[in-house]
């Protein structure tokens, strides 16, 4: 990123920089996907944050964009699940569970979905 990006992104409110960097990872009309924005925009919107919940919510963004890497690299790119990537993925799965417990809506939620699919898939 060029230094007038990374000024901004420095004075940028996490609330704004974690929706730029959802935008950026999934890709839309006004944003191109552009994986390696997100990963930048949710470590600016980390630092940036100034209220205990604007942390929470870059923090949850994060673990979530890595958590949908590891398991898209499996399944589209046939990577295995090694052990050190198995510890990893349990690592994310634990920050998600503090996050939850924290009471932290949207990792409540995606805890209690992922909770379910476990469930429901037997």
């Amino acid at each position: 990123m060029n230094q007038g990006a990374l000024k901004l992104m420095e004075k940028t409110p996490t609330e704004f920089l974690c929706e730029l960097g959802v935008r950026a990872f999934s890709g839309s009309r006004d944003v191109p996907k552009d994986e390696q924005r997100a990963v930048d925009l949710f470590y600016f919107a980390k630092k940036n944050a100034v209220s205990r919940l604007d942390h929470m919510q870059a923090e949850y963004f994060g673990l979530v964009l890595l958590k949908i890497n590891m398991e898209e690299e499996a399944r589209n790119q046939g990577v295995e699940w090694t052990e050190e990537r198995q510890v990893n993925m349990l690592h994310i799965n634990a920050k998600l569970n503090e996050l939850a417990e924290d009471g932290h809506r949207l990792s409540m939620f995606t805890q209690g979905k992922t909770f379910m699919q476990t469930v429901m898939d037997g």
